[in-house]
């Protein structure tokens, strides 16, 4: 494959955000969390499972280095999806407002709640990455991982839904 330089995947980046903002894109997240969730995705090896409708497409990319796991589901061609990052993570298990913005202060967290994952605490968020524009995030930590979801803005419906079928298996 070709590698893109940090300016051309911020680039394409931009351009998808676009497109999944658009009122097209939403519409089409609409239908698809609207869709039964027959298919699930095992990352039991990392510590949960999940389902997701059949109109995404689900992939994984494991960093040989750090160990983090990056998990894609989506529909290229409507830009409906979400993204899951899991990396090793020594760190306590509750997560701060305070700590997500240390952690990533570029992002521009706002507007926390917390949640829960199959029992497991974690917080929600919105961000307002310059990158990459709107988002919602949920982040989790358990098991020595941290785990990232997240997703555009527009597609919170989507996003709930798949989190409501997150078990953990650690």
């Amino acid at each position: 494959g070709v590698t893109l330089t940090f300016g051309q995947q911020v680039e394409q980046g931009r351009e998808a955000n676009v497109a999944a903002l658009s009122p097209e894109a939403t519409e089409a997240a609409k239908t698809v969390a609207a869709a039964s969730f027959k298919n699930m995705f095992d990352a039991s090896q990392i510590g949960f499972t999940f389902g997701y409708p059949d109109q995404l497409k689900a992939g994984s990319f494991t960093d040989p280095a750090t160990g983090a796991v990056t998990i894609t589901v989506q529909d290229v061609s409507t830009h409906v999806g979400f993204q899951v990052y899991a990396r090793p993570w020594q760190g306590s298990d509750t997560l701060t407002e305070a700590m997500v913005g240390q952690d990533l202060p570029e992002i521009g967290a706002h507007d926390f709640s917390p949640v829960s994952l199959d029992g497991v605490p974690g917080v929600a968020f919105a961000a307002s990455d310059p990158a990459f524009g709107d988002s919602l995030q949920v982040w989790l930590a358990h098991g020595g991982y941290l785990y990232q979801v997240s997703t555009y803005s527009t597609q919170g419906p989507l996003l709930s839904k798949v989190l409501g079928t997150w078990k953990g298996t650690k």
